[in-house]
């Protein structure tokens, strides 16, 4: 008589396998990898910091603005449209002052 042999799985190895699988997806699977426009936003703000011209600002935010909207994320869109209007009223502000902005 044949005795037929049952296939069972530990459930420890279980959620090992699973667990690694998941890990090679996040890691592989774009999760650690930023958005162009992510990319962008962190350049306006390294740019921000380091003093850039309000001209040069309002033209980064402007792309900041339309990558996120290429990308379909509305909240961030306005954020940064909004984000847009500032650094370009305070590009027109420098413009209209008599020497501009120092920086």
């Amino acid at each position: 008589m044949s005795e037929e042999k049952r296939f069972s799985i530990n459930p420890k190895h279980l959620v090992l396998v699973l667990g690694l699988i998941a890990a090679g997806l996040w890691f592989f699977g774009g999760a650690s990898r930023p958005s162009e426009a992510q990319i962008l936003a962190k350049t306006f703000d390294e740019m921000s910091r380091s003093g850039a011209h309000p001209d040069e600002l309002c033209n980064r935010a402007k792309d900041v603005e339309l990558a996120f909207a290429k990308e379909g994320d509305a909240d961030r869109t306005k954020q940064w449209t909004e984000m847009r209007n500032i650094n370009c009223l305070n590009a027109d502000v420098c413009r209209s002052m008599a020497g501009g902005c120092r920086y």
